[in-house]
């Protein structure tokens, strides 16, 4: 779990999502690790995986507002057409890098 930690802070999500995959194998019904899986899924844009996760911490507790919030965002940007959720949470994409692709990459911050 922790080295998942540290690899979703620095960006690299794909290997992050392994080491909550493992930690989750582990520790099935740990709320921590289960909010990661959520948010490391939304950081790769696999919102139906992103909503499983999130719905199941709220599942366990019932007032996780975390799992809330992600919820929420899943929500939001799935109501958004496919040109509009490209590098949402990139500052430092140009509108040119962002129309090349969903995960532009101009930027090694781009989920």
């Amino acid at each position: 779990y922790e080295q998942g930690v540290k690899q979703y802070q620095a960006g690299d999500y794909a290997r992050a999502l392994g080491s909550f995959s493992q930690a989750y194998a582990i520790a099935p019904n740990s709320s921590d690790v289960i909010l990661m899986l959520g948010w490391t899924n939304f950081k790769l844009r696999y919102w139906d995986e992103a909503r499983y996760y999130f719905t199941r911490a709220l599942r366990l507790d019932p007032r996780t507002d975390e799992a809330q919030i992600g919820l929420a965002f899943v929500a939001g940007l799935q109501r958004l057409p496919p040109r509009q959720r490209r590098c949402s949470s990139c500052a430092t994409c140009s509108p040119s890098a962002q129309a090349r692709s969903p995960r532009c990459s101009a930027s090694p911050r781009c989920p």
